[in-house]
């Protein structure tokens, strides 16, 4: 039994000879936080919002594309690509509005429609006048922006110790989907947006060791 529990805490590294404490012990699901960096209105103006009211986002992931090609009498694997594994988060409907100003900002910069404040252009149909607006155009649609990327990135910031540091940077994402939260008189539940994400690549630093998955 002394052996098994010594095999143990050194495995773990949380052997009292052991200089690097703790290095090896899983790290918790709770200890996260998540900043995304994105447009701020301007043209080349960056902000990152720090989303401290967050209840879970998924991590990224891929997988890798095959396809079996036959060689004489043998079977052959070879790999074609990659897809990424789509994301999602989940935030809290704060008082201050701090999502829900992110989510207006993001649908407004590539559409008229969702979320928007313009009550005048749900009024307009192909029969009406107006439909066509001032410039010809009736701004529905998507705008073909110089930027195509409201958010550059999405940054996942795990730390639990001074000797463990993990940074997952996902690089150009798009939001999928927006689903709010269902109301109800009977629970006292917090209310939570839930987005969910594609993206075209990502990487990992662990203590300054960059392992880069974006090709």
């Amino acid at each position: 039994m002394g052996n098994i529990i010594n095999s143990a805490s050194t495995i773990y590294r949380q052997d009292q000879y052991d200089q690097s404490v703790n290095t090896a012990i899983p790290r918790n699901k709770f200890n996260f936080k998540v900043e995304i960096t994105y447009l701020g209105g301007a043209t080349d103006s960056r902000k990152t919002l720090i989303l401290k009211k967050i209840s879970e986002i998924q991590m990224p992931g891929h997988s890798v594309k095959t396809q079996t090609l036959n060689q004489f009498n043998k079977k052959r694997t070879i790999q074609t690509g990659i897809d990424y594994t789509p994301i999602s988060l989940s935030a809290y409907d704060t008082r201050d509005g701090e999502i829900e100003k992110f989510l207006v900002g993001y649908n407004n910069y590539y559409y008229s429609g969702p979320m928007s404040d313009n009550y005048d252009i749900m009024q307009d149909d192909i029969i009406n006048e107006s439909f066509r607006g001032t410039t010809g155009s009736s701004g529905r649609g998507l705008n073909l922006n110089t930027d195509r990327y409201y958010i550059q990135n999405i940054k996942i910031t795990r730390t639990s110790s001074t000797e463990d540091n993990n940074i997952i940077e996902i690089y150009n994402p798009i939001i999928t989907n927006i689903q709010g939260d269902t109301l109800n008189y009977s629970e006292s539940a917090p209310v939570q947006y839930r987005i969910d994400f594609t993206y075209e690549g990502y990487k990992t630093i662990t203590n300054g060791l960059d392992s880069n998955t974006t090709s």
